[in-house]
């Protein structure tokens, strides 16, 4: 039988790439490092706000030492991101789904977004084109059209 988890609500949405690359991982220090990279932060900056000295950092790093579970939510405020989380969780043979109301959401989203824009250009032509019949006599306006 198949594990599968859905996040529900906005503190939980996350982008389809990040459960592509959890996928790839092999391990938990590759996912460290790949969602430092993804927050475009430094290893010794994240070993400073969670106050771990930089050879306990660099035994985790190496996979000598491990990265203690109650620290992993801190470690994922710190970055920006839950790579971590999702990677960990595919380790324990669940799987992410986006849910379809959620990707629905988006798409009305972005329609409205397409919607207003192309209202937007409709209302310039047409403040365009009253200007150019004020400043532009009819045979201008013809070439212009033509050209």
């Amino acid at each position: 039988m198949q594990k599968i988890v859905i996040f529900i609500g906005e503190k939980y949405m996350i982008d389809s790439h990040l459960i592509d690359l959890a996928k790839e991982i092999k391990n938990v220090p590759e996912c460290i490092r790949a969602a430092i990279v993804l927050a475009k932060k430094t290893e010794k900056y994240v070993y400073l706000q969670m106050r771990i000295d930089s050879g306990n950092w660099a035994k985790m790093m190496a996979g000598k030492a491990n990265f203690s579970a109650d620290r992993i939510k801190e470690f994922c405020n710190i970055i920006g991101n839950d790579l971590l989380l999702i990677f960990l969780t595919y380790q324990s043979g669940y799987e992410i789904r986006i849910l379809p109301k959620t990707l629905e959401e988006k798409i009305a989203e972005k329609d409205k977004k397409i919607e207003k824009l192309i209202r937007e250009l409709e209302t310039l032509k047409e403040i365009f084109k009253e200007s150019l019949v004020k400043t532009h006599s009819d045979t201008e306006i013809q070439k212009f059209k033509k050209g």
